[in-house]
């Protein structure tokens, strides 16, 4: 078995997980990564985004027409399951998606049976529970990602909303009132 925290990370930027589907229930197949290895994963992505920036990736005939102008790719991760919760308002209805998820530039992209999406801009937070992306959503809307490589999806997103602030905006230049 080769210790995968002393072998270098496989070359970046990389656009496609390393992970096989999940089993029903959220519980991921043997062929899913180890923590270690996504770790490992996701600290040199936390370091190439910090040096170079985030590099979109050529996006493939099932997501190329559904990016917005200006919007581009920036990974995909193979057989994904989304479930959403409901707010305490009960602004959700708990449904959830399966299929591909494409992190782009302005959105979170799952293509499975339907096309689900979710801005960037409504992510308030994203965090690790077990071996699943959970994300609080503006609304309330709680959604748990279960994927191979949860950690570096987290640096992802994280990379992606960052690059969306630090995005130039036309509006005037502060002016303090008096």
């Amino acid at each position: 078995m080769e210790d995968r925290a002393r072998s270098a990370p496989e070359p970046f930027p990389r656009a496609v997980g390393a992970g096989s589907a999940p089993r029903p229930g959220g519980r991921v197949s043997a062929g899913w990564r180890d923590a270690e290895s996504d770790e490992v994963d996701a600290t040199a992505a936390r370091a190439r985004y910090r040096e170079e920036g985030i590099n979109p990736v050529m996006p493939d005939s099932r997501i190329e027409h559904l990016l917005a102008p200006g919007e581009s790719l920036l990974a995909v991760h193979p057989a994904t399951v989304a479930d959403s919760r409901a707010s305490a308002d009960g602004s959700a209805d708990g449904t959830g998606a399966s299929g591909d998820l494409y992190v782009t530039s302005a959105r979170l992209v799952f293509a499975g049976g339907v096309l689900v999406a979710y801005a960037l801009g409504d992510i308030e937070q994203a965090v690790i529970a077990g071996e699943d992306v959970l994300l609080v959503m503006r609304d309330g809307v709680g959604l748990r990602v279960a994927v191979a490589e949860p950690r570096l999806l987290r640096v992802q997103i994280a990379a992606a909303r960052a690059a969306r602030r630090d995005q130039v905006v036309d509006r005037p230049p502060y002016a303090p009132s008096r």
